[in-house]
Order: C-alpha cells, then sequence, then structure tokens
C-alpha cells in the first residue's frame, strides 16, 4: 500500500530526468545546475507552502505527464500552482508560486550559481521578460496535472496597446500564438521611428498603427483598433504581460460553450516591489459578484469580449489615460447578460514601478483613483437602486481629452 507523505514545511526539490529513459530520475536540493555533470533531458523545481503530497510514486506520475507535454510543446516553460477554487465576490490573492518544469537545457546556463530558493522562479520570469532566454511559450498548470488537447483557436483580433520600453512589446510578440486565425493589432503610443520600423520588419503579419500627439492613452488606442479589426472576437493584451500559450484557444471556446459575452480568466502576477510569483483568482460568475457589490471582479487585460457585447455596451471613455477599463466593467453590468471568469492561468502579468497602476500620480488607490471610483461606485448603486438611468450618470461614454491622429505603418 502506497503511503502518501505530506510535506509539513516548504521544500524544495530539483528533479532531473531524461525522455527515453525515465526510470533515470536525479533528484536533488542545490539549484547550483553547474555542480551537476550527467546530461538530462528535462527539469523539474517542486516546492510548495500548501501541504501537497511527495511520495515518489507520486512524482513519478508528474514526471511522466510532463515529459509527455514537453515532447509535444519545445521551448516551453510550465509554471505549477495548487488547485483552488474561485472566489465569490472579489479578487483572491492567494498562494505564491515556486514550481516549474522545463527543459534541462534551458534552465542549466541560468542555474549555473546557486540562487534563493524561494526566488528562483521570480528571476527565471524576470530573465524571460528581459527576452534574455530560450523559451517561446508560457503554460500555468494546478496540481493534480491534467494535460488537455489544444483547443481550437477561433478568429480573434487581438489588441495591443503600447507605451514605454520596446522590449516589453517585443518580448511579448515572440510569446504570441502563431495561428492564422489570431489577427494582431499594435498601437503605438510613442514617437520612436527606430523601433516602430523594427516592429513592422519582423513582426510582419501584425497590423501597426501610430497615434499621435503623446500620450493618446491606451483607450483611445483600444477603440481605434477595435473599430479597425474584422473579428467578431476582441481580445485585450497589455504589451508589458504575456499570454499563456494556450489562452486565445481556452478563451474562445469558453465563450462559445457558455454563450459569454465577456469573459476574463485568473492571472499569474509577477511582483517587481516584492520580488514574488503569485496565483491571483477571480470570480467565475462576474455579474453575481458586482450584483453584491462594485468591486474588483474582473481584471481587463486578461478578457475577451464579443463585437456585438462592446458595440452594445458603447466605447471605452478616452477623458483619460487610466481607470477607463474598471468604469466599462461597471456599465456593462446592466447591459451584458453574461460576464464570466473561466477558472483557468492564462495571463502573466507584471507589478512593476513606472506603470500606470504604479506610478505616484495614477497608482492604485491614489488620489484621484480614489475620486472617481467613488464617483462611479455611487452611481452604480443608484442605478441598481432605480433612482437614475445609465445615460444620467457617470458611467456613460466620455469623450476624449484630446483629438488623436491614427497611421497605419506599412
Amino acid at each position: 500500500m502506497k503511503q502518501t507523505v505530506f510535506a509539513r514545511k516548504p521544500i524544495h526539490k530539483i528533479i532531473l530526468w531524461s525522455a527515453y529513459d525515465l526510470k533515470r530520475i536525479k533528484v536533488c536540493t542545490t539549484t547550483n545546475l553547474g555542480e551537476i555533470n550527467e546530461d538530462y533531458d528535462f527539469l523539474l523545481f517542486w516546492k510548495f507552502d500548501d501541504p501537497i503530497e511527495t511520495s515518489i510514486t507520486f512524482l513519478e506520475s508528474i514526471v511522466f505527464k510532463l515529459t509527455q507535454f514537453h515532447s509535444k510543446q519545445t521551448n516551453a516553460l510550465i509554471l505549477l500552482t495548487s488547485t483552488k477554487d474561485q472566489p465569490l465576490y472579489e479578487i483572491s490573492y492567494d498562494e505564491l508560486i515556486y514550481s516549474f518544469s522545463c527543459s534541462f537545457h534551458a534552465c542549466k546556463d541560468f542555474l549555473k550559481s546557486q540562487i534563493d530558493e524561494n526566488k528562483c522562479l521570480y528571476s527565471l520570469l524576470t530573465s524571460l521578460f528581459n527576452g534574455e532566454t530560450p523559451f517561446t511559450k508560457i503554460f500555468v498548470k494546478e496540481i493534480p496535472l491534467k494535460f488537455e488537447e489544444a483547443e481550437q483557436v477561433n478568429e480573434i483580433d487581438i489588441i495591443i496597446p503600447h507605451k514605454g520600453d520596446f522590449t516589453f512589446l517585443t518580448t511579448l510578440l515572440k510569446f504570441m500564438n502563431e495561428s492564422s486565425k489570431l489577427h494582431t493589432y499594435i498601437g503605438l503610443d510613442e514617437d520612436d521611428s527606430i523601433n516602430v520600423r523594427n516592429i513592422v520588419d519582423n513582426y510582419p503579419s501584425s497590423f501597426v498603427y501610430e497615434f499621435s500627439p503623446n500620450p493618446v492613452g491606451p483607450y483611445i488606442i483600444r477603440n481605434s483598433l477595435i473599430k479597425e479589426g474584422k473579428s467578431e472576437l476582441k481580445c485585450f493584451q497589455d504589451s508589458d504581460d504575456l499570454p499563456c500559450y494556450d489562452r486565445f484557444g481556452a478563451l474562445s471556446n469558453f465563450m462559445s460553450a457558455n454563450n459569454c459575452d465577456l469573459c476574463g480568466s485568473n492571472e499569474v502576477r509577477v511582483d517587481y516591489f516584492t520580488e514574488t510569483v503569485q496565483a491571483i483568482r477571480y470570480p467565475r460568475n462576474v455579474k453575481m459578484a458586482l450584483e453584491n457589490g462594485p468591486g474588483h471582479a474582473l481584471l481587463h487585460p486578461t478578457s475577451i469580449i464579443s463585437k456585438k457585447a462592446y458595440q452594445s455596451c458603447g466605447k471605452f471613455s478616452e477623458d483619460k489615460i487610466f481607470a477607463n477599463d474598471t468604469q466599462y466593467l461597471l456599465r456593462s453590468f446592466f447591459i451584458l447578460d453574461c460576464i464570466m471568469n473561466i477558472n483557468e492561468f492564462l495571463y502573466v502579468r507584471r507589478r512593476r514601478p513606472n506603470s500606470l497602476t504604479t506610478a505616484y500620480t495614477t497608482r492604485l488607490n491614489s488620489p484621484v483613483r480614489r475620486k472617481f471610483l467613488k464617483m462611479w461606485n455611487n452611481d452604480f448603486q443608484l442605478i441598481k437602486d432605480n433612482q437614475l438611468l445609465l445615460e444620467n450618470t457617470s458611467l456613460q461614454f466620455m469623450g476624449p481629452f484630446v483629438q488623436a491622429k491614427i497611421r497605419k505603418v506599412d
């Protein structure tokens, strides 16, 4: 009879193995692969804060499943975390993530010196974001491990506003699924002719547009790019974050299966302030969550919306460069029938310095954000109570703060 062993305190293991000899498994605790002379195919860094099974039989089953998956998905980094239910009403800041699997050779140079076991995955992901790793795909899977067949991708327009470091954008484009059914629309809020030309030349299948005068902000760009696109599904993506490789198929199929108008997902947050990687979950039924009160029930960059739903809700307000996605979600509550979050991790998000949510004047919980949230939340409740009409409140569309010019770059 197999004895199940649960870790009493967080411990880490590095498991190395060869694809054609699964019995040749090496288990060690060093994070310095430079000390290992043997050659292997794959690596598993295994560490959980939560109690989790660590029996040899269980780990062997993980190795077997990972081997099958790696053989189909080359150049892939797989993050591993625990299985938990989605929250009912609000964002849930859940477990820290440490575990991952990848090619042994892809990680050997990175782990050639001793690295803090608690920051190993964080360090690897920051290197990945900087374009310093060979990975071109990222997945996030929960334990117990299940790998399903890749879902068919529907026609989708991917909407990407960009401002800032072009390394962010080039790294993102390297990780984009190359399906012919995905149409990438990039809106550049920058006056940088050299980097713009590099994007156009190196990613010829993308549709690239320049906006001026800078900055016009992400909402004017999103509205304009949605208008340019021809697909019935519009998927949002921030240029400094990464999509999981299975993101677009999972979202579009979930939308179809659930007759959904707007759908987001869970996120993995790479936090540059705390140097951690964390699982963030969102409520499955966003309408029910918002019925309970206005709150952070969906992360806009993780979401996909149907063209019909977008047209019904109207455009994103264009009166400022921050927070209008929150206003849009509150508005959509009164218009759309089905708003959901799929219970999968499909989006890897950076919390970094100098973004719109961390910069001093526009940061979360800044005075200006609190001012708008208070006004929107108050009007949200008044509409729910039938005391005001949507079109007579602060949740209606607000026009542009600047008359933007748009130019397609060929």
